[in-house]
């Protein structure tokens, strides 16, 4: 009787759920002005939304003005003005006494605190990957792509060159040789420059005894294959540029249609505004997509540009070598 006596009734004792109390997940901008007056926004949840109930959040123990607390889990505020730079504790206090605390989340600025620089940065990187959360494995390729894009354009920065195709030492050496008929060394030049002008000329030298209709036809052949290969270099961005667009156009279709499915379950409860949301996560890949593949093309169609006016230059250069092999052939 006793025993039973001591059992828990419904309603009663150990049955009641724990009180689930304010948390703060971020607070935007991460970094503010010490002359105050700069509105924060503090991400979280659990936070009291009724008006009889206010919300306090204090900034390093100061209370900030305007507290307004909105749906999902988002107040904002008008933070305190602060006498000098530095981090700064963020607490947000409900009406029964619960708190949550997000210590050294604001960074005050002066705008000479490299401490506050720092924030930023890492606010960015923060944004950065919670794109990619959202992103998903689309995010993950449209990142290969951006990083192997970041590369390529620097490779074919350094290729792309008049001064790497070719070098104004090789042509002043090769001149000297070729007056001279020097033909030996001026192939034996061109087998150590290895520069693209040097393997067309060196094509041409080694049939140096050929009529000047012959040497001709073996230096266009020749600078075909190199002003080939050199667009070939390039063509890889103008790659990444069609497909970056649309891996992303797939991942928001793909985002779009997952969001549809949940409203056509009914796993929203009528909230259409959360599609509002959804979409959103759903356009990232799009904006990702975009924003690597316009720099991309962009930096194509300089370098193609580039590459045309340095190999209409070549031509002229291997016409003129050609004129001067066949001279030298003649001579002998």
């Amino acid at each position: 009787m006793v025993a039973l006596l001591l059992l828990p009734l419904p309603g009663f004792g150990a049955s009641v759920p724990p009180v689930q109390g304010p948390r703060i997940d971020r607070i935007e901008p991460n970094t503010v002005a010490t002359s105050g007056d700069t509105r924060i926004v503090i991400l979280g949840s659990g936070f009291d939304t009724s008006e009889s109930a206010p919300v306090h959040v204090l900034v390093d123990g100061q209370p900030c003005s305007q507290v307004t607390v909105h749906s999902g889990g988002r107040i904002t505020a008008m933070v305190p003005a602060r006498a000098e730079a530095g981090v700064v504790d963020v607490e947000v206090r409900n009406s029964d006494g619960a708190a949550a605390q997000a210590p050294k989340a604001l960074c005050y600025d002066d705008g000479a605190s490299w401490l506050a620089r720092w924030y930023r940065l890492k606010a960015r990187v923060g944004t950065a990957w919670e794109l990619m959360e959202q992103g998903g494995v689309i995010m993950l390729l449209l990142a290969i792509l951006a990083f192997f894009g970041v590369a390529w354009a620097l490779h074919c920065g350094l290729v792309v060159r008049s001064s790497q195709i070719m070098p104004k030492a090789l042509l002043q050496a090769l001149s000297g040789h070729i007056s001279r008929h020097e033909i030996e060394q001026a192939s034996s030049l061109c087998r150590k420059d290895g520069s693209v002008l040097s393997r067309i000329v060196l094509a041409v030298l080694r049939k140096s005894n050929e009529p000047a209709l012959k040497l001709r036809e073996l230096a266009q052949a020749a600078g075909s294959r190199e002003a080939s290969h050199l667009f070939q270099k390039i063509n890889y961005l103008a790659n990444i540029g069609v497909i970056s667009p649309m891996l992303g156009l797939l991942g928001t279709v793909i985002g779009m249609l997952l969001a549809f499915k949940t409203i056509g379950m009914g796993e929203m409860g009528g909230r259409h505004i959360l599609l509002a949301g959804a979409i959103y996560k759903a356009l990232i890949t799009s904006v990702a997509g975009l924003t690597i593949g316009i720099p991309a093309m962009a930096c194509f169609y300089y370098f193609r540009g580039k590459l045309l006016r340095i190999t209409t230059d070549m031509e002229q250069v291997t016409e003129d070598v050609v004129e001067a092999v066949a001279a030298a052939g003649e001579v002998e």
